[in-house]
C-alpha cells in the first residue's frame, strides 16, 4: 500500500488480457525473424524478383554454345529442302489437271496422293493427328485459330520450312460470316521467293511464285478440310477395317 503499482501503466495487469492466452501472438523464431533488417527485393511481387544478371557473361557462353551446336549439329539436322515446293506443286496439279467441270468435283486422286505421303511417314501421321484432336475438340472460335495454326505449322516443321519468315508467311485465317472469305477456316500463304533458290530455271518467275502459294495453300488447306480422307483424324485406318471385315465374312 505504501507503494501501490496498480496505478500505472507498468503495473496494470488485466488478467482476461488475450496476450496470456496461450500460443496467442507470434512465437519467438517469428519475432527475431521481424526483427531482421527488410531486403528491398522483399518489398517487390514474386514476379518482379530475380537475380542480377551479368549479361556480358552470358553472352559470352551462349556464344561459346553456338560455336559448339553449329559445328556439331548444323550437318545432321534436316534442313529444309526447296524441292518441298516440287512435292505440293504436284500433288495440287492433279487436282487441277483435268477440264473445268472435273474440277468442280472433289479432287480424290490429289487427295489419296496427299494421304499416302503422311502414311509413309508414322511421325508426321502422329503429331498430326495429335494437333488436329486438339483443334477438333476446342470451341472457341480464337483458340480454334490457334490450334489450327498448330496444325498447318506441324505439316511444314516437318519439312524445315518456318511460317513466319518474311519469305513464306502462313496464316490461318477465321471464319468470315458475311462470307466474303468462306465459313470455315481458311490458310493464306505470301510467298516472296528470290532466285537463289536452287529451284531451276523458270520462264516467268511471278508466275511460278503464284503456282507454288497456290499449291501450298490447297495442301494446307486440305489438313482442315479432310482429316479423315488423309487419315489424321484418329479413327481406324481403312486397310484395318477391310481386314476385319474379311474376316467376319469368312
Amino acid at each position: 500500500m505504501a507503494t501501490p503499482v496498480w496505478d500505472s501503466v507498468e503495473g496494470f495487469v488485466r488478467l482476461d488480457d488475450p496476450s496470456r492466452v496461450k500460443d496467442f501472438g507470434l512465437s519467438p523464431d517469428q519475432e527475431k525473424a521481424l526483427e531482421a533488417p527488410l531486403k528491398a527485393l522483399d518489398l517487390l511481387p514474386p514476379a518482379l524478383r530475380r537475380q542480377p544478371i551479368a549479361y556480358a557473361d552470358d553472352i559470352i557462353r551462349l556464344r561459346a554454345h553456338g560455336h559448339y551446336f553449329a559445328r556439331h549439329l548444323h550437318a545432321e539436322l534436316p534442313r529444309f529442302s526447296p524441292e518441298f515446293f516440287d512435292l505440293v506443286r504436284e500433288i495440287r496439279g492433279i487436282a487441277f489437271s483435268a477440264d473445268k467441270l472435273e474440277q468442280l468435283s472433289i479432287p480424290v486422286a490429289a487427295l489419296m496422293m496427299l494421304r499416302v505421303y503422311i502414311l509413309h511417314y508414322p511421325d508426321l501421321q502422329q503429331a498430326l493427328t495429335t494437333s488436329y484432336r486438339k483443334f477438333k475438340h476446342t470451341q472457341s472460335v480464337l483458340m480454334a485459330v490457334h490450334l489450327a495454326s498448330r496444325l498447318v505449322n506441324t505439316f511444314l516443321d516437318f519439312h524445315g520450312l518456318r511460317h513466319d519468315h518474311p519469305a513464306c508467311r502462313v496464316w490461318v485465317q477465321p471464319p468470315d460470316l458475311d462470307g466474303e472469305h468462306g465459313s470455315d477456316f481458311t490458310v493464306a500463304v505470301n510467298l516472296n521467293l528470290t532466285r537463289t533458290l536452287e529451284i531451276g530455271e523458270h520462264r516467268n518467275w511471278e508466275v511460278f511464285q503464284w503456282e507454288t502459294r497456290e499449291a501450298l495453300a490447297w495442301v494446307l488447306q486440305q489438313l482442315i478440310d479432310y482429316p479423315q480422307v488423309l487419315g489424321i483424324d484418329g479413327t481406324p485406318q481403312d486397310s484395318t477395317s477391310g481386314n476385319s471385315r474379311q474376316k467376319k465374312e469368312q
